[in-house]
């Protein structure tokens, strides 16, 4: 056998051998260069014998590769037990909060209304407010004779389910055990604006604004495509427009209104200036509903619908 056979018998038996690695085989980690512009799989190209082309991975792209995927699913594992983790350990609070919600539930059929206000007011000072919980809790109240605390969960509630049939029915109970009843506006514009405002929660009139918003500003950008072409496109944005405006002003009216508004836990004088040495000026019923205007160290100054204003402790009343 001549010597150049020898040395292409020992290529072919040997050369492709060294172009893969054995299954089960872990080599060492080599760094590989990141080039942009490049392609993510690097094909290299090794003569054979008999002409053509064999195409061969270098172990360190594909070690690299593995490498690359390795982070990818660690950064994505990360990711999902970031997002998950608060809502595993939220639903294990809430299912903490409902024990204590049934437990609530429990004292209250029991008659141990007290224990009952306890339980709810425990859920609501770990952070978890609704509807039903601040129904419940007035209720509690109405029973245990505390009318302030009573009103003014029952007001809380409202702001979150304002169209609830049996907390319209035992909040106007609560209203009606008022030694002085709450004056209602009596001008026709004044009761529709009332009864617009108080049938929506907060959330749901800002929904409906931004939806209308949205909606508005389609059709403008609809119209700069297509046109004016008939009226009818003319009433819709007209129409929306009105719309907008009706919720996006009561919106903010809402606002306005629902701001430093507050409940008379007890009876309490209300005085001309911030010192107990001061006049009285009206005596503030329990349960009734005032607006804070001022602060001045432990003295609120509030006024009442009937446009009285004057100063009681800061003890005395609670924010809606």
């Amino acid at each position: 056998m001549k010597r150049c056979d020898f040395l292409k018998l020992c290529i072919k038996l040997f050369g492709e051998k060294l172009l893969s690695i054995p299954a089960g085989h872990s080599p060492e980690r080599l760094p590989s260069p990141s080039v942009s512009g490049l392609r993510s799989t690097l094909v290299l190209a090794l003569p054979r014998l008999g002409g053509g082309t064999v195409p061969a991975r270098p172990r360190d792209v594909r070690l690299q590769s593995r490498y690359q995927r390795g982070i990818i699913f660690g950064q994505i594992l990360l990711i999902v037990l970031f997002l998950i983790g608060p809502v595993c350990a939220a639903d294990t609070n809430l299912s903490q909060e409902n024990l204590l919600f049934a437990q609530g539930n429990t004292a209250y059929q029991q008659g141990d209304y007290a224990k009952a206000a306890e339980a709810y007011e425990k859920i609501i000072s770990d952070g978890w407010v609704s509807g039903p919980l601040y129904f419940n809790l007035a209720n509690s109240y109405v029973k245990a004779d505390h009318l302030g605390k009573a009103i003014l969960n029952y007001e809380r509630a409202k702001r979150l389910i304002p169209r609830d049939p049996d907390l319209k029915a035992n909040d106007a109970y609560a209203q009606s055990l008022l030694k002085t009843p709450i004056s209602m506006p009596t001008n026709f514009w004044q009761m529709v604006l009332t009864s617009h405002l108080s049938f929506y929660s907060l959330d749901e009139m800002a929904i409906i604004a931004f939806v209308l918003l949205a909606f508005l500003g389609a059709i403008i950008l609809a119209s700069l495509f297509w046109g004016w072409q008939n009226r009818g496109k003319v009433f819709l944005l007209g129409g929306v427009v009105i719309l907008f405006v009706i919720y996006g002003g009561g919106l903010l009216l809402k606002v306005q209104m629902e701001k430093e508004q507050a409940v008379s836990l007890v009876e309490t004088p209300a005085r001309f200036e911030p010192r107990d040495a001061a006049t009285t000026h009206y005596l503030l019923q329990e349960g009734g509903k005032v607006k804070i205007l001022d602060q001045d160290g432990e003295w609120l100054k509030i006024f009442r619908s009937d446009g009285k204003s004057g100063w009681v402790k800061a003890s005395t009343v609670e924010k809606i």
